[in-house]
């Protein structure tokens, strides 16, 4: 995981919306989260910025009995 403090939050892509799923700091340098199998999109900044531009979004998959390593 990224070495700054961010804020995250988690979106289940559902029927064409995002319901989020979670909304968290991460203040290390590694992260764990358990989800269900599904399509999600993760939504991250650094803590202290407030500039749009730095707002980031990866998408992925949760597939049943697979591990997933996001690099942000």
């Amino acid at each position: 995981m990224a070495s700054e403090n961010l804020e995250a939050s988690i979106y289940k892509e559902k029927n064409g919306m995002l319901q989020m799923v979670e909304r968290f700091d991460i203040n290390t340098k590694t992260d764990n989260r358990k989800l269900q199998p599904g399509q999600y999109s993760i939504v991250y900044k650094p803590r202290n910025n407030y500039h749009s531009e730095s707002t980031k979004t990866q998408k992925f998959t949760i597939e049943e009995t697979k591990m997933v390593v996001l690099t942000l």
